[in-house]
């Protein structure tokens, strides 16, 4: 699809303000809820792979698994759905702040006791995850947002979109996990990941781990 400009009416409820980024077959949007005028972040599904069976089951992997979760450090979900012709959307709460990716970059290495609270707030997040047997797999400090609006400064799980439901079995992983591909970031991926092999919560904790030795070195 072609981006959305800003000033774009989103069906018929979303007005368009900014362009976010996008990834690997999605694009995030900056919006306001004409209604309400609360800010969201909308994602949709690159037209580029609206036929490909096994990206829109990602996608929609998404919006099942952020409707189960529900957690003070996980980025809320608060609508989806379809639109024509064949774009799939998810609209999230906006979350003013940057990516721990940015932040590392602008300030290098945290102090130790602000990288523990940020830390310790993602691995809340992850337990949170995990007891509902939802497993991220491609954590990252790009899907960590730091935001700043109370006194200090707190983290947002974003991007469960590669994680697994609880109710899918091997076959139903396999029709989304094509053969020998590795879902996730490799520099943060554990080598079971890496090896396609089945991950469990240990994988998550493994990124994890990394991501905090980075906070600490910069």
């Amino acid at each position: 699809m072609e981006p959305l400009a800003p000033g774009t009416i989103f069906q018929g409820r979303y007005e368009i303000l900014a362009k976010l980024g996008e990834g690997g077959f999605g694009q995030v949007y900056h919006a306001r809820q004409l209604v309400t005028r609360q800010e969201v972040a909308i994602k949709v599904l690159r037209a580029l792979h609206a036929t490909n069976e096994s990206h829109i089951a990602r996608f929609q992997r998404e919006m099942q698994l952020c409707a189960q979760l529900y957690h003070p450090n996980i980025v809320r979900l608060i609508d989806s759905g379809q639109a024509e012709p064949d774009l799939l959307y998810t609209v999230f709460e906006y979350v003013p702040g940057k990516t721990l990716t940015d932040l590392l970059a602008t300030e290098g290495a945290l102090p130790p006791w602000e990288a523990a609270h940020l830390m310790l707030q993602v691995l809340d997040a992850l337990a949170c995850a995990h007891k509902k047997g939802d497993i991220h797999r491609d954590l990252k400090p790009q899907n960590i947002m730091v935001t700043t609006t109370g006194v200090r400064r707190n983290a947002l799980v974003l991007d469960f979109g590669l994680g697994t439901l609880p109710s899918e079995d091997q076959e139903e992983l396999a029709r989304i996990t094509r053969t020998r591909e590795v879902l996730g970031t490799p520099t943060y991926a554990a080598p079971e990941q890496l090896r396609g092999e089945p991950v469990k919560e240990g994988a998550d904790l493994y990124s994890w781990g990394l991501i905090f030795l980075e906070c600490l070195t910069g």
